[in-house]
């Protein structure tokens, strides 16, 4: 038969006790290794977070450069490269607001178009805000019966007192201009 008392003196421990004092040490022991590697991979993450946000606002800012000189091919880029960075619905629907901005201004009318076509999908609301934009980029494009159509949604965002609705001052008589432009697109 088993001795499973204490051996006083001699500073032994009978064999019950014993697995009771490891099993009682590797309880914390565990919850600590478990607690460390989550803060490590909290840690990770909340850097890789920083880090992207880092390298995107870098990038936004060498290709606003790139764009004030003149660049557009290397804003372009720049923003592409933005675009994969991107981590919530705003910064993308800002990046897709300057990537139009930057292919139109090479020339592209048609990807600008594209771009903004993307930023509405992610926020429609922005969608009448582009609409004098998008009209004239369609009547360069010569498509007219679009460019009438935004045209026409231009003017449903414009006050009889030439202001937009979102509250942005328009210069004097641009409904005047919009019906104008309107009526002789429409009677070409």
């Amino acid at each position: 038969m088993e001795n499973n008392s204490v051996h006083y003196g001699t500073g032994q421990t009978s064999s019950w006790q014993h697995k009771l004092t490891s099993r009682t040490f590797l309880i914390p022991l565990v919850a600590l290794l478990v607690l460390a590697i989550g803060v490590l991979v909290f840690y990770n993450l909340n850097n890789s977070k920083k880090e992207k946000r880092a390298a995107l606002n870098n990038a936004l800012e060498t290709s606003e450069a790139a764009f004030a000189t003149g660049d557009y091919q290397k804003s372009t880029e720049l923003l592409k490269a933005a675009l994969d960075k991107a981590q919530t619905k705003e910064e993308k629907v800002k990046i897709y607001a300057e990537l139009s901005g930057a292919v139109a201004s090479a020339g592209n009318l048609t990807e600008a178009l594209n771009y903004l076509d993307k930023k509405h999908q992610l926020d429609p609301s922005t969608k009448k805000l582009d609409a004098y934009l998008m009209a004239t980029y369609y009547e360069r494009l010569d498509d007219k019966p679009k460019a009438i159509e935004y045209y026409k949604l231009a003017l449903e965002n414009t006050s009889a007192g030439g202001s937009t609705s979102s509250g942005g001052v328009m210069r004097g008589g641009l409904r005047a201009q919009l019906e104008d432009k309107i009526k002789s697109l429409e009677s070409q």
